[in-house]
């Protein structure tokens, strides 16, 4: 992750470290540990870091036999502000995937997938995050379904954009959906499909908000027409309204590669 202003950024380390490096990627701050769990390492990070340099981070970690979303601000420099927290849970589901947008000035929203083991249904859920790092208001339920990896991001003083990958109940065809949010968690318009029916698998890697205001996808999946595996982007409006058609981003086998 890096800062608005692209100056420092933050890399992760396994066992729930960061460090802070310069723009030159100088380390500047060393493996400064947020987590202490010991039953299970924490996983799938997501941090969005605000111009102050301030930080919140959540990650998903594995704790009396389920998982569960913690999330964490850090200051400046690295220094944890307060304890971890987490998003209330309800009996028999778990909590996976977080993604997490926000500044200290707007606030923004962490997300997650939530699955009930008893049921064996899954839900994205997102829940406002105040300025101040604190959870606020409801968590919304936004979609259900054969969902999984909510990725969101919110445009500096904006509304937000959540992305998502869904699987047809055959298993077969996998399709990139989003939806515009405001910063209460309310959709703005209905899901609309980004990426269409895949016959190959597809792993959802970001959402990234422009300098336009707008919003960028990236993914990595099979492309019929280069036949090879490669990361590919959709830009977005403001409105969350495709801009031009899907490019070819990174190529990273060339073509007709696996």
């Amino acid at each position: 992750s890096h800062r608005p202003d692209g100056d420092e950024g933050l890399i992760h380390h396994s066992g729930g470290r960061y460090s802070l490096l310069d723009a030159s990627g100088q380390e500047v701050v060393s493996r400064s540990r947020v987590s202490d769990v010991q039953q299970s390492l924490p996983r799938n990070w997501s941090i969005a870091t605000s111009s102050s340099g301030n930080s919140l981070v959540a990650w998903e970690e594995l704790k009396s036999g389920r998982e569960r979303i913690v999330y964490r601000q850090l200051g400046p420099k690295l220094a944890p502000i307060g304890g971890p927290m987490s998003p209330a849970i309800l009996e028999g589901s778990v909590h996976l995937t977080p993604s997490v947008t926000w500044d200290d000035v707007n606030g923004g929203l962490l997300s997650w997938l939530e699955v009930d083991q008893d049921e064996g249904s899954s839900r994205i859920v997102a829940q406002p995050v105040s300025a101040l790092g604190a959870l606020a208001g409801q968590p919304e339920a936004l979609v259900e379904g054969f969902v999984a990896d909510p990725r969101i991001a919110c445009a500096t003083g904006g509304d937000c954009l959540l992305a998502w990958k869904s699987r047809a109940p055959d298993g077969e065809a996998v399709s990139v959906w989003s939806i515009l949010l405001d910063r209460s968690a309310q959709p703005l318009g209905t899901p609309s499909v980004v990426h269409g029916d895949a016959e190959s698998e597809v792993w959802l890697l970001a959402v990234e908000s422009t300098a336009t205001s707008g919003f960028e996808i990236l993914w990595e999946s099979f492309g019929p027409e280069t036949e090879s595996w490669g990361v590919f982007r959709q830009e977005l409006d403001h409105l969350g309204d495709p801009v031009g058609s899907e490019q070819l981003f990174h190529a990273p086998y060339g073509e007709g590669g696996q």
